[in-house]
C-alpha cells in the first residue's frame, strides 16, 4: 500500500510541477503582452524618448535615442493618433533573424490610426533580458492592405504546373 501511495504521490508532484511550469511560462507571456501594451501606450502619448529608454540593449545599441525619436514622430504624425488596437496574435520563438539566439515574444496588433485609411498591424518584439525582465527590442508598424487582406482570407487558387522549357538550339 505505501508503493501505491508513494507512486501516486510521486505522479500528483510531477503533475503539478508541470502544471506550474506552464503557468509560470504563461504569465511571463502575458507580462511581455503587457509590457508591450504599456511601451505603446508611451508613443501614443508622444513620449519617443522614453520608449527609447524602456526598450531592451538589443534596441538601443542598434539605434541611437535621438535618431529613433525622430523616426517615431515622422511615422506617428503621418498616422495620427491611436483610434484602437486590438490584439491578434502573440508568438514566442527562439530564432529570429539577424537576431542572437534567445527568447523572443512576437506581440501583433489591428492597430486603427485616426489618419490612416485603412487599419495597421504593429509588431513589437520582446526579448526576454539576462535579468528576467522583457524588454521591447522591435517594432514595427505598416498599413494592412485591405485587397491583400482579403485575398489571404480566400483559399488559394490550385497551383499551375510550370511551361514546358523552350528548346535548345544545337
Amino acid at each position: 500500500m505505501k508503493t501505491r501511495t508513494a507512486k501516486t504521490l510521486f505522479v500528483a508532484l510531477g503533475l503539478a510541477l508541470a502544471l506550474a511550469g506552464r503557468a509560470a511560462a504563461q504569465d511571463r507571456e502575458e507580462i511581455a503582452v503587457s509590457g508591450a501594451r504599456e511601451w505603446l501606450a508611451l508613443a501614443d502619448s508622444g513620449q519617443y524618448g522614453a520608449t527609447w529608454d524602456q526598450a531592451g540593449q538589443l534596441f538601443q545599441n542598434a539605434l541611437p535615442r535621438e535618431r529613433w525619436e525622430a523616426s517615431l514622430s515622422n511615422a506617428r504624425k503621418s498616422f495620427g493618433n491611436l483610434e484602437w488596437r486590438r490584439l491578434k496574435a502573440v508568438q514566442v520563438t527562439e530564432n529570429l533573424p539577424n537576431a542572437p539566439q534567445g527568447r523572443y515574444l512576437v506581440t501583433t496588433f489591428d492597430t486603427k490610426f485616426v489618419q490612416a485609411p485603412v487599419s495597421t498591424a504593429e509588431v513589437v518584439t520582446s526579448y526576454l533580458e539576462a535579468s528576467g525582465q522583457w524588454k521591447v527590442v522591435g517594432y514595427n508598424v505598416k498599413p494592412i492592405d485591405a485587397q491583400a487582406a482579403a485575398a489571404a482570407a480566400q483559399p488559394a487558387p490550385p497551383a499551375q504546373p510550370a511551361p514546358p522549357a523552350p528548346p535548345q538550339g544545337n
